[in-house]
């Protein structure tokens, strides 16, 4: 029954998608046939999802669309409309004809009703809200094989640090660095923040996940590189008295210190859009654990101005500029690896920068070849998010009160999230200017600073004229699988939001968005979902599960758990009630079993260092907490079991009654 009602539904049969296919992959693939072979899950499901959603807004544009893509490709499409998008934010004419056309058909359609209403948005009243949707839904499309796309990261990546190379051999200006400095010399408490690095030392440190540079992802793995090269960490008998390091000199260095201990990073591309790959590097893990430790020292010092784990605050500020048009939001183009040691040592005080460069990297290696890094850090150390946050503060801050002093303005509102910038309006063009001189690139299309065009955009939240029009994408993690068939039980950590999901929690996390958007796409998927797993359940969206979402709800209805008590023994009740089961996505791990444990397995080395470490970290921080509010109510977590250190974990959908 799910096969013929995905059937009846689709708009694009599975041939024509493989032929759309192929027009893409001379482009993006080396190996065009396997491109075509991996990608037929994914491109089947956004194809047909965006044209129901056009559909429903355009009722004949969706035949267009489909010519166009048959023609041209996905990615055209998808190339397209996100200019046209652009365009249509900056009220400039839209020059796409397709897209021109289906804007038409939205403005005259006005509201729609008889579908659900997204209470976090409103596509289902505001005609740009729609728009947006539509031309945007399929920009983060991250396809598989894309292995073109990957090496042309990686060459822009090397472009970027050749042309750092170049930068920092350019004469300063001298009046810009010295307001930066004095602003960054009052901007936090330095002495402070070097005394408290300074007290760090490598039994503070707490590793994290993700695979560093020379090992795997899991503790295991880095509790033995650990004993092998940082024997320090551990206690007699596993370690050795703490053994200090100096640094070499090395005459390739460019800048004001010579000194520095040889940090290897290597790139690896990570999908991130139709169009790119996000180039990221991984830490030595004993560095990375560091970096991780000075971060979470130094992120309480930071003013208000920065709140590196809260985005409301420039979300709110992004609505308010674009209701009266006083605030700007300022984007740059490859902020974290624009940011040199030379921009550190310009304007940050020397002794903090010597403390934290300990924790930088200084190398990249690429095919085999190691390069001197230009950029301070990379996408992969703990600290690049904070050092790049308070130097574009500092810049900001510095530009907006001497814009100030001259025009006889005083409005100081600076608010910064990584590269994503809040200034005044009126002193945008002043903070622009500051951050091009000093060597930044300012993201033309993703600035916002005309008072009389009130759309702005921060940290993924876009607002025009006080209205929430932010677009529902589909999802970055590829889908893998086949169609009507089982779909990949593989777990891949998403390298943004750091979670762990295979290809049927981000179905069902589609499923969920379109339930709110589109009915027909809605129970597309749904068939979909069920054709892969017929025991899926549904359940209402007030119910917050993570199952099918329907207005028809379908658990699998089980005995309560219930019972009496006989002569202490529990005797089965014998009744008719029954509780509700719906499927839910745990994280599993082995159970750690002495009885079931391979020989010597219980007493490995893997065993002792794991409760070495669980120890260590218990004298040093206390309990483990998984979560804030966990720790706020006094709920630890047991201790990292051997399963978990050995990575040993996976993805597993169970029945679990509903509370």
């Amino acid at each position: 029954m799910a096969k013929s009602i995905r059937v009846t539904l689709e708009l694009v049969s599975c041939k024509d998608v493989e032929r759309i296919e192929a027009i893409d992959s001379k482009a993006l693939s080396s190996r065009p046939d396997q491109f075509v072979k991996d990608n037929l899950l994914g491109y089947y499901v956004l194809i047909n999802t965006w044209l129901m959603l056009i559909q429903q807004w355009s009722q004949y544009g969706w035949v267009y669309v489909l010519d166009f893509i048959k023609r041209e490709g996905l990615i055209a499409l998808i190339r397209g409309f996100d200019g046209a998008a652009a365009q249509l934010i900056m009220g400039e004419f839209v020059d796409f004809s397709l897209a021109r056309n289906i804007w038409m058909d939205v403005q005259s359609r006005g509201t729609l009703t008889g579908i659900p209403s997204d209470d976090e948005l409103s596509v289902h009243y505001d005609p740009m809200s729609a728009m947006l949707l539509l031309l945007r839904f399929g920009k983060r499309f991250s396809p598989l094989r894309a292995d073109l796309l990957r090496k042309s990261a990686l060459d822009d990546f090397i472009e970027t640090q050749r042309s750092l190379k170049y930068l920092q051999r350019q004469p300063d200006c001298e009046l810009i660095n010295s307001h930066v400095r004095d602003t960054a010399s009052r901007f936090l408490n330095w002495p402070r923040a070097v005394k408290a690095l300074q007290s760090v030392d490598i039994t503070d440190i707490v590793f994290t996940p993700g695979v560093s540079y020379s090992t795997k992802a899991d503790l295991v793995s880095k509790l033995k590189l650990t004993l092998e090269e940082r024997a320090e960490y551990f206690p007699l008998p596993f370690g050795i008295p703490v053994v200090a390091s100096s640094g070499r000199s090395y005459v390739e260095f460019w800048g004001k210190q010579a000194d520095y201990e040889v940090h290897t990073v290597r790139l690896s591309p990570v999908p991130k859009s139709y169009k790119a790959a996000r180039v990221i590097a991984p830490e030595d893990a004993v560095r990375q654990a560091l970096a991780r430790r000075y971060f979470d020292i130094l992120d309480p010092m930071l003013p208000e101005m920065i709140k590196l784990h809260d985005q409301s605050q420039n979300q709110g500020l992004a609505r308010q500029g674009s209701i009266d048009g006083t605030l700007a939001t300022i984007d740059l183009h490859a902020a974290s690896d624009s940011l040199t040691m030379t921009h550190l040592w310009n304007f940050l005080p020397p002794e903090f920068v010597r403390v934290v460069q300990r924790v930088l990297p200084t190398h990249y290696e690429v095919d085999g070849k190691r390069r001197l890094l230009q950029s301070a850090a990379t996408m992969g150390n703990s600290m690049t998010f904070w050092l790049e946050s308070v130097v574009f503060a500092c810049i900001s801050l510095a530009a907006v009160r001497f814009y100030n002093a001259w025009s006889g303005e005083n409005d100081e509102t600076v608010s910064v999230y990584g590269d994503d910038i809040i200034v005044p309006t009126k002193a945008a063009p002043t903070v622009i200017e500051w951050l091009e001189r000093i060597g930044f690139v300012v993201n033309v299309d993703k600035s916002f600073f005309d008072p009389n065009r009130r759309y702005r955009e921060s940290c993924g939240e876009e607002y025009f004229e006080g209205t929430n029009v932010s677009s529902r994408y589909f999802p970055r993690f590829p889908l893998m699988g086949t169609v009507g068939g089982e779909l990949s039980k593989n777990a891949l950590r998403d390298s943004f939001e750091n979670t762990v999901v295979d290809s049927m929690a981000a179905l069902l996390d589609l499923q969920h968005k379109m339930f709110a958007l589109c009915q027909p796409a809605s129970l597309f998927l749904t068939a979909l979902i069920r054709e892969a797993d017929p025991r899926m359940t549904k359940s209402s969206p007030d119910e917050a599960l993570n199952d099918i979402w329907s207005y028809r709800t379908e658990p699998v209805v089980a005995p309560a758990p219930c019972g009496t008590v006989e002569n202490g023994r529990i005797r089965p009740r014998q009744t008719s009630e029954t509780r509700e089961k719906h499927s839910t996505l745990i994280t599993t791990s082995p159970k750690q079993d002495k009885r079931k444990m391979p020989d010597g397995d219980y007493n490995s080395l893997d065993m002792k260092l794991v409760d070495l470490y669980n120890y260590l970290r218990f004298l040093k921080f206390g309990p483990r907490y998984e979560t804030p509010l966990d720790e706020l109510l006094g709920v630890s977590s047991p201790p990292v079991t051997l399963s978990e250190a050995r990575g040993d974990v996976g993805l597993k959908w169970v029945l679990v009654s509903k509370a």
